[in-house]
């Protein structure tokens, strides 16, 4: 049982990873305007997340893919404020 959960954490935090690169790409590629401000709130909360369901779970194991997500919202926070584009919205 213990491969078993193993193998699930490890699977979900590489598929999280994996869906925070292909988007990170796009960022990079101009095909995605990240809003700096957004992935700064989101890695905060992400972190947060990620250590309150550690403290619950007790395992490191389960608690992966919550950290995963934290790293991942951070280097995406990164991309946005170095790569985004910054401007004011338009009027409507």
């Amino acid at each position: 049982m213990q491969t078993f959960i193993l193998t699930l954490g490890v699977s979900a935090a590489l598929l999280h990873g994996v869906a925070y690169v292909i988007y990170n790409i796009q960022t990079f590629s101009g095909k995605s305007q990240p809003n700096a401000v957004t992935w700064g709130i989101w890695s905060l909360s992400a972190i947060l997340n990620a250590l309150s369901y550690r403290e619950i779970s007790g395992d490191w194991v389960v608690s992966l893919q919550f950290f995963m997500a934290s790293l991942a919202c951070i280097i995406t926070f990164l991309f946005a404020l170095f790569f985004g584009k910054f401007s004011f919205p338009k009027p409507m």
